[in-house]
């Protein structure tokens, strides 16, 4: 294989290349010297960059945020930022000490297991705290109910309609 010598164009420093390719495309001999070279042409000038990240095709990403989103719930936040932790945590231990930490529909004793609202924490806040509205299911049994995540705001925005 024959080897070939080019320039650094940021230390001239002598590179030497194995593959042929190499000689049209690398400039440096080594990233700090490409950094370097780059930022002594003026490629990293921060009104550059602006413009390049201005284009209408990277705002689009950044149209759906906040009130502009489609399922933004005002009302949502405000629950979830106020939601009792002490009465939470007392729920929660009574609701896996009734149900002897099991999962109610596999049967597994211990492990990941998760309190589940039967009845949706936001769409029935009158259930929040009954004993009867909670059951211990383990993770992988908890993530296939019908009001789990996102599907429980969908089931919030159908309830309010």
């Amino acid at each position: 294989m024959p080897f070939k010598s080019k320039e650094c164009e940021f230390c001239h420093k002598a590179m030497v290349l194995t593959i042929t390719r190499d000689l049209q495309r690398k400039k440096f001999c080594s990233r700090s010297c490409r950094q370097r070279g780059r930022y002594l042409r003026g490629e990293f000038n921060m009104s550059r960059l602006w413009e390049k990240a201005c284009t209408p095709e990277a705002n689009a990403k950044k149209v759906h945020r906040g009130t502009e989103h489609p399922r933004y719930k005002a009302d949502r936040t405000q629950i979830k930022s106020s939601r009792p932790r002490y009465e939470l945590t007392a729920w929660r231990k009574s609701v896996f000490e009734r149900d002897d930490f099991t999962c109610q529909k596999c049967g597994q004793h211990g492990g990941k297991i998760q309190a589940h609202h039967i009845k949706s924490y936001h769409a029935f806040p009158d259930l929040r705290w009954e004993l009867m509205n909670g059951e211990t299911l383990c993770a992988s049994c908890h993530k296939a109910t019908g009001n789990y995540g996102s599907r429980a705001i969908m089931e919030v925005s159908s309830c309010h309609l």
